[in-house]
């Protein structure tokens, strides 16, 4: 796997998976309120609900 791309330098969120240490780039669309995740290379994983942010 190469370095992550520089587009990604811009992400709103990052969620590491606990099961194999995977990290994804999460970008809000505010617009119809979802998060696209993407892959430390770049690639779409998927696209879900914007989570809430409990950092309150």
């Amino acid at each position: 796997m190469g370095p992550k791309p520089d587009w990604m330098d811009d992400y709103d969120r990052t969620e590491t998976n606990e099961s194999d240490g995977k990290t994804f780039y999460g970008f809000d669309d505010e617009d119809d309120g979802t998060t696209m995740w993407y892959s430390e290379d770049g690639i779409l994983d998927s696209v879900t609900p914007t989570p809430a942010d409990d950092e309150d």
